[in-house]
Formats: structure tokens, sequence, C-alpha cells
């Protein structure tokens, strides 16, 4: 199935709200980085957050940025995403297990 988004507005255009499927674009992220179970569902979940957040944007120029700081094995994730639904993720450290230490940091390009 492909990723997709659904938006849908209440209340005169005051209320919105936003679900969208990126399995694909999460499995991806995967393949391309040979990601654990736990990173994959972090940067999972920050990349649909993203991809959702961006589609918000008004102009083609104009990205948002999420990150999310830690100090757990993980590091951190950023991920960056335009109003045309292309998102990419950063994970400090996307191949390691949570229970090791492992230095570096892979861009995960996930195109919509």
């Amino acid at each position: 199935m492909k990723d997709y988004m659904v938006r849908a507005t209440a209340a005169n255009a005051q209320i919105r709200a936003f679900a969208c499927t990126t399995r694909e674009t999460v499995e991806t992220a995967r393949a391309s980085h040979n990601t654990s179970p736990v990173v994959t569902a972090a940067l999972g979940r920050l990349l649909s957050a993203g991809a959702m957040m961006g589609s918000m944007l008004k102009g083609d120029d104009e990205l948002i940025t999420l990150q999310i700081k830690g100090d757990g094995p993980i590091g951190g994730l950023t991920v960056t995403a335009d109003m045309n639904g292309h998102v990419k993720g950063l994970c400090q450290c996307a191949g390691c297990d949570p229970a090791c230490q492992c230095p570096g940091a892979n861009w995960m390009w996930a195109v919509q």
C-alpha cells in the first residue's frame, strides 16, 4: 500500500485533523540504513509527524525541522519536511542496538 495522508476540517476551518500511513517511507529508511526496531519505530513516528506538519506549510521553499535530543543510546533524532511530503531524517546512532553506544550520524532520505 502506498503512503498517504488524510486531512479534514470542521467548524468553518477552525478545527483541522490529520492522519497518515507512512509504512513505505519508514521501510525505506529501515532498509537503507539497517536500523534496529526501536530506532525504526522512533524515527518512523517522527517522519510521520514531520510529513503531517510539513503539509501545513504555505510555500514550496519552506521547510520544517523537528528535533528530539536525548542522552540515551539513540542520542537524538532530526527530521526535515516540506509541503509536498518529502521528508528526511537523521538518527545520531542509526544502526545501534538500544543496549550499545556507537558513534556517528547517518542521514536517512525517504521521499513520499
